[in-house]
């Protein structure tokens, strides 16, 4: 382990981190800090800011964390990311027409519509990413605004980050959601997941009418529905008309 200075907390490197603090073997128990692209050890270029059990604080190549990848997931970049737009660093890059498919896992394949085409030197602007295909060892695609203003989907490679995943922006989630049933305007006195009602572990949904009957519908999770009382769910109390508001 590495002592920091100005120099290695710039560009961690055996040059840049020159005084060893400390020495640690396999079964060596420490907290990720931070990480950072700097000098490559047995090619992974990453390095980590740690802290050990002894609260002795310092770098490792992170090469020698025990973990299959590069970069260490939900573990934060040590130079925090400020910049919304980023700019496109080859020419030649899709910016992708969005659908069901591309939004549920990004790929050159399921979104395989072109709605424009960025060059090095072009803007995009990330709304959100998620992971998809793989594209130069990166599995993360952002969905954002180009600089032409068309919005869709770019491999997240193509931009100028040297990380695999933005650490500000969100997970993009399904944008036009999953349709499971018809008919829940009857509930118009609100709808509401208040948790596990029966103890069985899945979520249940409460509905209550116009005429105050307060119906629960419990969670399945399994099989074909999506709750196993199904078909207008269980009445388990009336009068809840009297509440003008419930959660």
């Amino acid at each position: 382990m590495r002592q920091p200075n100005p120099t290695c907390d710039a560009f961690p490197s055996t040059t840049n981190c020159p005084t060893v603090i400390g020495n640690l073997n396999t079964t060596t128990q420490f907290t990720p800090i931070c990480q950072l692209v700097g000098s490559g050890v047995g090619g992974n270029p990453y390095w980590v800011r740690i802290v050990t059990s002894t609260n002795l604080t310092g770098w490792i190549a992170g090469y020698y964390v025990n973990y299959t990848e590069n970069q260490l997931p939900d573990v934060p970049n040590c130079i925090a990311e400020t910049r919304t737009t980023y700019t496109v660093w080859v020419d030649g890059v899709n910016v992708s027409e969005t659908s069901a498919g591309c939004e549920a896992a990004p790929s050159t394949t399921n979104c395989a519509t072109p709605i424009d085409v960025l060059n090095n030197g072009d803007m995009f602007t990330p709304i959100c990413q998620r992971t998809g295909q793989v594209v130069n060892n990166n599995p993360y695609w952002v969905y954002g605004v180009s600089s032409n203003g068309q919005t869709g989907w770019i491999a997240n490679w193509w931009m100028d980050y040297p990380d695999n995943r933005l650490p500000h922006l969100g997970i993009c989630g399904n944008y036009n959601g999953t349709q499971i049933g018809t008919g829940w305007q009857t509930y118009s006195g609100g709808i509401f997941a208040p948790g596990d009602l029966n103890g069985d572990g899945k979520a249940d949904v409460l509905g209550i009418k116009a005429n105050g009957d307060l119906h629960v519908y419990y969670g399945n999770h399994t099989g074909s529905s999506y709750f196993s009382n199904a078909g207008g769910g269980t009445v388990i109390d009336t009068g809840w008309n009297m509440f003008n508001k419930a959660f």
